[in-house]
């Protein structure tokens, strides 16, 4: 008597296997397609909160009359052009006397959340006269390119 042998053959073992790598590869691409967009996201959000804050500042300053000069605890510290080089910022040097390096100390003067920099090392960069603003460590994207100003930001997604 012959018995009915039951179970996977390995040809359907194989099917499956394959399958599943394909439904893994998909999913990772796509996960870390969404990392990526979730991290600029929030980069361009957190310097869309600092230039709001930087506008109304200058805005306000511009009203009352002060002078810029080399900043104050609520506007930053005022930076060269040179110093700004070293996070590989070149900004319009037309335009150098209005940078100010906001700090996380800066941040929380201004009633926005110091941690909107992850570490005491890193910065951003207001032009009270054009509004830009600038990341000091930059975003560096899947295809390894480095974006640093707001505008930059804006135009990768």
């Amino acid at each position: 008597m012959i018995k009915n042998q039951k179970g996977v053959t390995l040809s359907a073992l194989v099917i499956t296997i394959i399958v599943l790598a394909i439904l893994v590869g998909v999913t990772v691409g796509a996960t870390t397609n969404l990392m990526s967009d979730s991290k600029i996201k929030t980069y361009i959000t957190n310097m869309l909160l600092v230039q709001a804050k930087a506008e109304s500042l200058y805005e306000k300053y511009q009203f009352e009359g002060t002078d810029l000069g080399t900043g104050n605890e609520y506007m930053g510290t005022k930076e060269s052009i040179t110093n700004m080089e070293k996070y590989n910022i070149s900004p319009d040097s037309t335009t150098d006397e209005f940078w100010y390096k906001w700090t996380q100390d800066t941040l929380s003067k201004n009633g926005l959340d110091p941690e909107m920099l992850e570490s005491s090392s890193e910065s951003y960069f207001v032009n009270y006269e054009s509004g830009e603003v600038v990341y000091s460590e930059g975003f560096v994207d899947t295809d390894g390119s480095r974006y640093f100003s707001l505008t930059e930001m804006l135009g990768v997604r």
